[in-house]
């Protein structure tokens, strides 16, 4: 994103047929997908350095912005391919680990719950 408090990269494999991009947004687009996976970029833009780097970098006070020259100007490190791909397995892993511990605080926030309203059923009783 260009505008705004995050400066977010999200990879779309498939977006929808003749979409145009707003002016809050950059488009970037991979010329040597067998130099750098586009999923890759988004992740490695996501990161806490280059976040800093971004947020150093952006105009504005009220609302901040980042020119291209700012993006363009982002250094990046690009491992092999095989290092990607272990990064981004890696990645999906601890989003689903994320996905798996929010399920269980929820069943236990659940459970909190029925035992407070049995609890306060058994008062009035």
């Amino acid at each position: 994103m260009s505008r705004g408090a995050r400066t977010q990269a999200v990879c779309l494999k498939s977006p929808p047929a003749n979409t145009v991009c707003s002016p809050h947004f950059f488009l970037l687009k991979v010329k040597s997908p067998e130099h750098i996976l586009p999923e890759f970029l988004a992740w490695q833009l996501n990161q806490k350095p280059i976040q800093n780097t971004l947020n150093q970098l952006a105009q504005g006070s009220a609302q901040h912005s980042l020119s291209r020259a700012v993006v363009e100007s982002i250094e990046l490190t690009v491992p092999s391919i095989q290092k990607q791909l272990k990064v981004l397995e890696l990645v999906e892993c601890v989003s689903e680990e994320m996905e798996t511990l929010e399920r269980l605080l929820q069943n236990r926030r659940e459970q909190i719950n029925f035992i407070a309203k049995q609890i306060l059923e058994a008062k009035g009783a």
